[in-house]
């Protein structure tokens, strides 16, 4: 499991993709890319960029293990690319829950239920 504590707060929750052997069909790989995210374990809690979704059960199990039971309050996406995509809208159903986006074109009036995202 790739999780590490960085201080105090902060946790890199991502993974390393060691199958991928070009970015976006042009850039050669060849040890392979890592997918950096970080969850903030704050008075509110933040997710920073999901992964590639092939990665995603690994991913939560990263996040479950330091959240213990909190929710997760913003999910911030500062990057989107078609690898992401996916998990992005995996990430997307957990709006439902009350989570709010940050980085789309609605974040700033988001409710955990916009149109926009």
């Amino acid at each position: 499991m790739n999780k590490m504590q960085l201080t105090r707060d902060v946790y890199y929750v991502g993974v390393n993709d060691r199958r991928t052997d070009f970015f976006e069909n042009h850039i050669q790989l060849p040890n392979g890319v890592s997918y950096n995210s970080y969850l903030i374990m704050d008075e509110k809690v933040a997710l920073i960029d999901p992964v590639e979704i092939s990665f995603i059960g690994q991913f939560l199990a990263n996040v479950r293990t330091i959240l213990n039971g909190r929710p997760v309050d913003y999910l911030i996406v500062g990057i989107i690319v078609a690898i992401l995509g996916f998990a992005f809208l995996y990430s997307h159903k957990a709006k439902k829950k009350g989570i709010k986006c940050i980085g789309c074109p609605d974040g700033a009036k988001c409710a955990g239920n916009c149109a926009g995202c």
